[in-house]
Parts: C-alpha cells; structure tokens; sequence
C-alpha cells in the first residue's frame, strides 16, 4: 500500500509514524485482499437470497424492506456499492449518493439524501452494511460483499444481455433469441395438439 498524502490519515511524514503508517498498509492490503476472495467466491444459498428478496421481521421488531433483485434503485445501489467495496475506506451516503443517481440515470435532486438513508438502513436491517460505530459511516459485511458482486454479476452479464438478446428485432436474432423462439414454437404446437385431443371421463 502506497500512501499519496499521509495526513488524509491524520499523520504526517515523520520517521517516528513509520510503524503506524506500515500497520495502516498493511491492513489496508489484508482488508483489500479479504474482499477480492470473497467477491471471487459470492455463491450465496437460496435461503439467504430468498431472505434478502423479501420483508422480513427481526427479533428485535424492526422491519427489513425487502431489495429485490432487478429493482432498478436497489441494482444501481448494489453496482455503487460493488465499485466501492474495493477502496480501503468507509462507506459515506454523501460520497454514494451521487454515484447511485448516475447509475439510474437521473438528477441529484431525484435521489434524495432520505431516500439514500432508507437505501443504507434496508442494506444494516439486512445484515449487508453495518455501521462504524455511533457514526453515519458504514462499511460491507462479508454477506455484503458478497450480495453486492453476486448480484451484479448476474445482472450485468446474464440478465441484462440476456434478456436484451430475447427482444431482438427478427432481422437480427441472436442464438439466445433463435432457441427461445424454439421453445416457444414447440411449446404452442404442444398446446394446440393437447388441446384437440377427445376428453376423456
């Protein structure tokens, strides 16, 4: 780890914080390659996501909104937070906000700070953030790195290819598009030939 400005970090350039800023490095690079493992291995079980897919109750009474996969707010959440899970340092709505109403495509003034807060309690309530301390600063659960890269993966490279690849014009129908128009021919033929069969009693 390479430190540009040793006072973002409240030292300065003296020998005598070379211990603390070597420990800082050094758990800036464990914290770094402890996200990149998991994001490599995101397989998440279908109880987890089915859990993360709907409102729940917890023991404690709170309500946990549910963050739907596909939901446009809480996939561009998601990409936000999966740019950011990289980067050694806690995560701020201030710093986020902006980057969540880029990737829906609308204005700053669209993406409220509430609604940046109700995002962040869904992700805490849901076990993904937890917060630092008394602080309004989070940073990712292993859950959450996790539900982060998994669930963008599958969005950005299966999702939305693949349903973009279904509604092709018929001019230019890809291998994707031509089997689902398969399926669904033969599945019209076996329907209207069930259909024309005598009922039995």
């Amino acid at each position: 780890m390479m430190f540009n400005n040793t006072q973002d970090f409240g030292l300065t350039r003296r020998v005598k914080n070379f211990t603390a800023l070597f420990e800082l490095g050094l758990h800036f690079n464990n914290q770094l390659l402890k996200q990149e493992q998991i994001s490599q291995d995101c397989f998440l079980p279908l109880q987890e996501i089915e859990d993360i897919g709907r409102s729940t109750i917890l023991s404690n009474g709170q309500c946990a909104s549910a963050l739907r996969f596909a939901e446009p707010r809480a996939m561009a959440f998601f990409a936000a937070l999966a740019c950011q899970s990289y980067i050694p340092q806690a995560i701020c709505g201030r710093a986020l906000r902006p980057t969540v109403a880029q990737l829906l495509c609308i204005s700053l003034s669209e993406y409220s700070s509430a609604q940046m807060t109700y995002d962040l309690r869904r992700l805490r309530l849901k076990g993904l953030v937890e917060r630092i301390g008394k602080s309004h600063r989070y940073r990712l659960t292993e859950l959450g790195i996790k539900v982060v890269t998994f669930f963008t993966k599958l969005h950005r490279r299966v999702f939305q290819p693949g349903l973009s690849a279904c509604l092709q014009e018929p001019t230019s129908f890809s291998n994707l598009a031509q089997a689902h128009s398969q399926v669904s021919t033969i599945l019209d033929t076996w329907l209207e030939q069930k259909m024309l069969l005598p009922a039995s009693f």
